[in-house]
């Protein structure tokens, strides 16, 4: 199936992920398993709003202690 919520593949530890981008009048195809570092970039750009954002969510994680849950 079709998602644009990276908790999906990420978490699910995707075996086949098929990234698709359309540029200049052809659709681009990245495919393989998230260990692949071309479809991480492509999770990264496209599912988490790029590498700025995926930092920033980082660092709040890295600071919250499970015992705030």
């Amino acid at each position: 199936f079709a998602t644009h919520n990276a908790n999906i593949p990420v978490l699910g530890d995707a075996e086949q992920v098929i990234a698709c981008e359309y540029q200049d009048d052809h659709i681009a195809l990245v495919n393989g398993s998230i260990d692949c570092a071309d479809v991480q970039q492509r999770i990264v750009s496209i599912m988490e709003g790029g590498a700025e954002a995926f930092e920033k969510r980082k660092q709040v994680y890295e600071a919250w202690k499970p015992k705030n849950f």
